[in-house]
């Protein structure tokens, strides 16, 4: 409608045509605006000039504003038209609306998403969801590739809002191939171990079922990344790369001294920073260290014995031989061979343990006393045992880039007992008109010593239950709410076992008539039992584990560490020997390993 305006005596009477009497004045022009719809201004009266034309506040883009009004008749003539109206939406969207959904009849001048621009390229996503640039939501909307567990496809999605991946493993492929530097997850969960791409950062938070706008982040949408042992893998960072806006569950490791971890950075430089911000961490406890192995027992519980010496002979020719030296370790001496005719027996040989030979006997006349020659002394001493392994300590190391847990210290091996001496032959029988020339037996070779118990194995250390790991590199970790779990507890140490028991003297040969008995050979000595093995230490529980190679900003997170992990008990062996405890684990919210 137009605006009212008020029109002279004369210009009623002429209409616009005529102008007014001689000695009037000009009036001026008519109203200056139209209706608010699009309409023609007012008509001029006089000479003045035609009002402007209606201002166009219409919605739609396309109207135009009115006509401008007639010019009124100045002394016969007309006066000069008034002035179009404009188009208010000829220059796009009004001050703080944007268009983001590219329908040209939602909201004013097609324009329906409010929202006050701080900044026309940049907009890092944060914890307050705000749209910097007014793009539709918050990061730069374009410059993403978008997941939706539910409704994405690896096989035929792209990466749009409008055709999403299914796995974060197939979107890092996407834009690691088409240099996007973002990947976008929808508030769904995702059980899949990811392996991080220098600078392609990962978002949580999207809502792909937005009505008006499809993954836009908000709040009180939940992204959770779920899997067993870690959830995300970083192996190198060289460039900026950010986990946020996430809630990262990492499920208990499996394996002996296993450790879980919600982040685990194992590689970077001073180029590159991994920002872990605004994620809830929840981690599951470490393993348990596996016990220590016992001590293996040897195939043979006792040691070899000696060998026996030659029987003596009545009338035979040559000497009883003495028993053979045993073939073992710890070996027992030969036996002395036999005297033959009025030759006496020679000594034994010493063992392994030195210990005294047995004797040679002397020889004996015609009708004699026969007698046994000298025993082999017996091997000395019997072995100790072997020294107890120690227990882990309440912190491991950083190793190869990931926790290495404090094992329990492995025992030693028991010592050898010593191989016994062996016995002195025996004497000939002497002949003469009424006797033969006789033989006597050979001494019998002393038994081996008895090999030492083997140790026992120290137990595992205990895997540590970490928020965020950092073996090397740089990284933030600001405003998470983080929770771990137990560390896990210490394996026990293995028992050692049992040494041999040391092998018996071999006998000595027989008498013959005239002629002495060989000697028997020594015993060897029993061997130490194995030491037993320490005990695991605990694992640690912290929110942020990290080696002084790792350069590290930690703020403004919650943070509730579980129990350190138990201490594994130490092994026992026969000889009562005991490994040692392993030491529990500590928590920290923060903690510096090596």
């Amino acid at each position: 409608m137009r605006n009212p305006r008020l029109l002279a005596p004369c210009a009623f009477l002429l209409a616009a045509l005529v102008g007014c009497a001689d000695g009037e004045s000009p009036f001026t022009g008519g109203g200056n605006e139209g209706g608010s719809a699009p309409s023609n201004g007012g008509g001029g009266n006089g000479s003045g000039m035609g009002g402007e034309g209606g201002t166009n506040t219409s919605t739609i883009s396309s109207s135009d504003g009115g006509m401008g009004g007639m010019g009124g008749a100045a002394d016969g003539g007309m006066g000069e038209g008034g002035m179009g109206g404009m188009d208010p939406c000829a220059l796009g969207c009004p001050q703080d609306l944007w268009d983001v959904d590219n329908n040209p009849i939602t909201g004013e001048c097609g324009c329906e998403y409010e929202c006050e621009q701080t900044s026309a390229d940049t907009d890092p996503i944060d914890e307050d969801f705000t749209d910097d640039n007014c793009d539709g939501g918050d990061g730069l909307v374009e410059q993403c590739v978008y997941v939706s567990a539910s409704t994405g496809s690896d096989a035929t999605g792209s990466g749009t809002r409008e055709m999403p991946l299914a796995t974060i493993a197939g979107a890092l492929a996407v834009a690691q191939a088409n240099g996007v530097p973002a990947v976008c997850l929808s508030g769904e969960d995702y059980n899949e171990s990811v392996n991080v791409v220098s600078g392609i950062s990962i978002y949580g938070g999207f809502d792909h079922l937005d009505p008006d706008f499809k993954f836009r982040r908000k709040a009180g949408i939940t992204t959770r990344v779920i899997a067993t042992g870690t959830v995300f893998n970083v192996a190198s960072i060289t460039s900026d790369t950010h986990i946020e806006g996430l809630t990262i569950i990492a499920n208990q490791a499996n394996g002996g001294g296993a450790s879980t971890y919600g982040v685990h950075m194992v590689n970077g430089n001073s180029q590159g920073t991994l920002f872990v911000r605004y994620n809830v961490i929840q981690v599951g406890a470490g393993a348990n260290g596996s016990d220590g192995g016992n001590g293996n027992p040897h195939a043979q519980s006792v040691a070899p014995g000696g060998n026996a010496g030659e029987n003596g002979c009545d009338g035979c020719s040559g000497a009883g031989a003495g028993g053979p030296q045993t073939n073992c370790t710890e070996f027992g001496g030969k036996g002395g061979n036999g005297g033959y005719g009025g030759a006496t027996g020679q000594n034994g040989s010493p063992g392994s343990g030195n210990a005294p030979v047995g004797l040679g006997d002397a020889s004996n006349g015609c009708f004699g006393s026969v007698e046994t020659a000298g025993t082999g002394g017996n091997g000395s001493p019997n072995g100790a045992q072997g020294q107890s392994g120690g227990g882990g300590t309440a912190i491991g190391t950083v190793a190869g880039g990931i926790y290495a847990p404090s094992n329990g210290g492995i025992g030693i091996g028991g010592a050898n007992g010593k191989g016994g001496s062996g016995g002195g032959g025996g004497g000939g029988g002497e002949s003469d008109t009424f006797c033969n020339s006789d033989r006597g037996g050979g001494g019998g070779s002393g038994g081996c010593g008895g090999l030492g118990g083997n140790p026992g194995l120290g137990g595992q250390g205990g895997g540590g239950s970490f928020g965020v790991f950092v073996a090397a590199g740089k990284i933030e970790v600001a405003d998470n709410e983080i929770t771990t779990a137990s560390g896990g507890a210490g394996g026990d140490g293995g028992n050692g076992a049992a040494g041999q028991t040391g092998g018996t003297g071999g006998i000595g040969g027989g008498s013959a008539d005239d002629a002495d008995a060989g000697g028997p050979g020594g015993s060897g000595s029993n061997g130490g039992a194995g030491g037993p093995g320490g005990g695991g230490g605990g694992g640690p529980s912290a929110c942020l584990a990290r080696s002084s190679a790792a350069t590290f900003t930690f703020m403004g997170n919650s943070c509730t560490t579980g129990l350190p992990g138990v201490g594994g008990g130490g092994g026992t062996n026969p000889q009562g020997g005991l490994g040692g405890t392993g030491t529990n684990g500590t928590a920290s919210p923060n903690l510096q390993i090596n």
